[in-house]
C-alpha cells in the first residue's frame, strides 16, 4: 500500500530529530524509495512556505524535503478531475478557505485526496473526523478512501522503536 501524506504530516516530522532517530529515519528513506511515501505538488508548496519563515530553524526537513523533491507528484488529469467531483459536493465547497483563495495560497487538501483515490492509497492527516466538517477524514470516509495519522500509518508498516 501508498501513503499520501498531507502537509501537517510530514510537517510532524521535524520533531523527529535526525541524528537521534536514524533508523527511523534510514526507515522512511526506505519507504520513499519504494514509492510507498507519496504526496502532491501543493504539499510541497505549502511546505516550502512553513519552512522559508524559519530560516534557520528546521534545516533538516527543508533538506529532506528538497532530496525527496520526487515524492510530490504533480496533479494528473484524472486527479483534477476527481478535485472537481469533491469540490461538485455542496457540503465540501467549504475545503477551499476563502482567505487561502483570495490571497493566492494553496490550498492542498482536495489534491491529497484525489491523488489518494486514483493510486488506490491511504490518506497519513493529523486533521480528524468531526461532524458536519470538511476536515480530510471527511472527504475520505464519503469517498471510500482509506485515512489514518502518522500514529496508524507506523502501525500499519510495523514501525516500532
Amino acid at each position: 500500500m501508498s501513503y499520501v501524506f498531507d502537509t501537517n504530516s510530514i510537517s510532524n516530522l521535524r520533531f523527529i530529530f535526525q541524528s537521534n532517530f536514524k533508523q527511523f529515519w534510514r526507515d522512511m528513506q526506505n519507504l520513499v524509495n519504494r514509492e510507498k511515501i507519496i504526496s502532491t505538488r501543493e504539499v510541497k508548496n505549502e511546505l516550502d512556505v512553513k519552512f522559508d519563515k524559519n530560516k534557520h530553524k528546521d534545516m533538516q526537513m527543508k533538506k529532506w524535503i528538497n532530496k525527496n523533491k520526487d515524492i510530490f507528484l504533480t496533479p494528473t488529469l484524472e486527479e483534477t478531475v476527481f478535485v472537481q467531483k469533491i469540490l461538485s459536493y455542496r457540503k465540501f465547497k467549504g475545503i477551499l478557505e476563502v482567505k487561502k483563495f483570495l490571497q493566492g495560497s494553496y490550498f492542498a487538501d482536495p489534491f491529497i485526496i484525489a491523488l489518494a483515490k486514483v493510486k488506490n492509497a491511504c490518506v497519513v492527516t493529523e486533521e480528524e473526523k468531526k461532524d458536519f466538517s470538511v476536515s480530510i477524514p471527511n472527504i475520505c470516509e464519503e469517498f471510500r478512501i482509506e485515512c489514518t495519522n502518522f500514529e496508524g500509518f507506523m502501525d500499519k508498516e510495523k514501525l516500532e522503536y
